[in-house]
């Protein structure tokens, strides 16, 4: 908390002598401060807060059978999902499983969105 008030002080203006009183001095830059403050907390922090809340919903409402892709690009079909890890199908014709953590998935594809398979 000190240093908070130390850059306060530091990056206030220098006041006239006899022109402002220190409590004046103060409430000139606090005003300001928070300011800043409540804009950062809009454009940041607000929309950073709401995005995890989705990802979070997301990966508590993924089921066996959704098809996924991880934060690695790689796609395939969930086949177990646990608390903390799931499996993933990744090719059907050799059988290849990857068992992965819950928390690499990155997105859940919809049913009717196209693939590109080759």
């Amino acid at each position: 908390m000190t240093d908070l008030w130390f850059v306060v002080m530091a990056a206030a203006p220098a006041a006239p002598a006899g022109k402002q009183s220190p409590q004046g001095m103060f409430s000139s830059v606090l005003l300001p401060m928070i300011i800043i403050f409540f804009i950062i907390y809009v454009l940041m922090l607000k929309p950073q807060r709401k995005k995890e809340k989705e990802r979070r919903e997301m990966l508590d409402t993924i089921k066996k059978g959704d098809k996924v892709v991880t934060i690695g690009g790689v796609h395939g079909v969930l086949v177990t999902v646990r608390e903390t890890d799931v499996t993933l199908r990744v090719d059907d014709d050799k059988g290849v499983k990857v068992k992965m953590n819950r928390s690499a998935i990155s997105r859940v594809l919809k049913e009717g969105a196209q693939e590109d398979e080759e």
